[in-house]
Parts: structure tokens; sequence; C-alpha cells
């Protein structure tokens, strides 16, 4: 990925002890680590880790990112015309501490993982893990998890990213999302068409998600594949298909549900 590992490994040490948030304009860097929970680059709980401008782009691999804190996106802003690729990273306790995307704020760019790790991070208003805006592109793949990640709404429309991952674009990713114990507010109705999404809980009457008698859960259109597991779905309401409603061409395959109410 990187063909500068030697100056990469100076930035991380110097950014772990001494990181100051910085911003990127048309340029591609790569930061190499030696693994998840061995290189560490620690914020403080003061400020963000990158602003990414049109042109940037940034590659992580194999390293966690903590404790970044902003009012918006606590580790990362990535605006529109800039990229983030992460592979074997872990966002972790980072903040949004007024706004959106405790870990990402993806304000119309593009945002791309592999065994990306999202967890106890938190916002202020929505997505927990991360907030997607309309136009934004993401695709998170094989080994992306998300656990503990707060936001006052557990916001979804378009795609069933959960446990904080709020994402009103279209997206067109294949992910298995966990989501922890608890009732969670389902406040949009996701639409899904060619994608296939893997909704986990911790069991059913364990993980509830209530969509609070005003919305149905998930309408999947053709191509669309729907795994749930160990979990609740509570008071859907729409005119048909109160929590579901499967079209020609899609599949819903379930596990240890409950469909109450």
């Amino acid at each position: 990925l990187c063909c500068c590992c030697c100056c990469v490994l100076l930035l991380l040490f110097f950014f772990f002890f001494f990181f100051k948030q910085k911003t990127a304009y048309e340029i591609s860097a790569c930061l190499v680590g030696s693994g998840i929970g061995k290189t560490i680059l620690y914020a403080g709980d003061l400020r963000r880790f990158f602003t990414l401008k049109k042109g940037a782009r940034l590659v992580f691999q194999d390293l966690s990112l903590s404790h970044g804190a902003a009012a918006d996106g606590g580790a990362m802003f990535v605006k529109a015309g800039a990229s983030l690729d992460m592979s074997n990273v872990a966002l972790q306790d980072n903040a949004a501490t007024a706004g959106s995307g405790g870990a990402i704020y993806n304000d119309g760019g593009t945002v791309s993982g592999v065994n990306v790790q999202f967890s106890r991070n938190a916002a202020s208003v929505r997505g927990g893990a991360a907030f997607m805006a309309a136009g934004s592109t993401v695709t998170m793949s094989a080994g992306t998890t998300f656990q503990s990640n707060t936001a006052a709404a557990l916001g979804l429309s378009d795609c069933a990213f959960a446990n904080g991952f709020d994402l009103p674009g279209y997206c067109n990713s294949s992910m298995v999302v966990t989501i922890a114990a608890g009732t969670h507010a389902w406040t949009d109705e996701v639409t899904c068409s060619g994608e296939t999404m893997t909704l986990t809980g911790a069991g059913a009457g364990v993980t509830i998600l209530g969509a609070g008698a005003v919305r149905r859960f998930f309408t999947l259109n053709n191509g669309c594949k729907l795994v749930l597991r160990d979990l609740s779905l509570s008071h859907g309401a729409a005119a048909d298909g109160g929590a579901m409603f499967v079209k020609a061409g899609a599949s819903l395959d379930m596990s240890n549900v409950a469909l109450q109410d």
C-alpha cells in the first residue's frame, strides 16, 4: 500500500506522543503501524486526528485511533472529494462532543475499510460510530465490527448500519453488524437494494429495536438479502407489512428473532 514505511513509522512515533490535529489537502499519505492495540495514536480527548479536504487521500493500516474529540467527527472528518482507506484499524473511545459521528464524519467523501473495529465511540446527536452525510460513499468489508457505540438516536436510512452507524446516503456494502443489548430507537425505514446485510443482537428480548409504531423497519427490494439474528423487532407500523416488506427477488433469513407488537 505504501512506499515510505520508514517515514511512516517515524510519524507514528511522533503522533503517539505529540499528536495535534492535521489538515490534509490534495496529498496522498499512508500510516502503517505494527497492529491494532500495538500502535496507538492517542489524542487525549482534546482534538480530532485528521480533517481531510478535497483531493486528499489517507490510508491507515494496522493501528488504533483512540480518544479523539471534536464537535463533529471525533477522530476523522472527511470532506467532499477526499478519501479515507482503512485496513486492520480500531477506532475506539472517540467522541463527537456537540454533533454527529463519534469516530468519523463523512461529509460527501469516500470511506472504505477492511477489518475495522468501531468500539465505545459516542456522539451527542447521531452516529455514535460514524455519520455519513448525503452524497457520501462508504464500503466496509470483511471483519468490520461495531460494539458499544452510542448516540442520542440510532438513525438508519437507506442502509442497515446499526449500533450507532448513521447513513442517510446510499450504501452498497455487505456487512455484519453487532447491536448491543438494550432497547434502540429505529428512527428511519431502511430500504435495501442489492446488498447483503446481517444484523446480530445479544438475544431475542435482549436486543430490542423499536420503531415507535410509526414506521416499518425494512423494505427489501430485488437483490437484497437480509439476515437477522438474536434480536427483537417491536412496534413497527405500515399500511402493509408492519415490520417488513419483502419484494420479488429479495430474501429474508431470521434465527432467534421476535416480531412483536
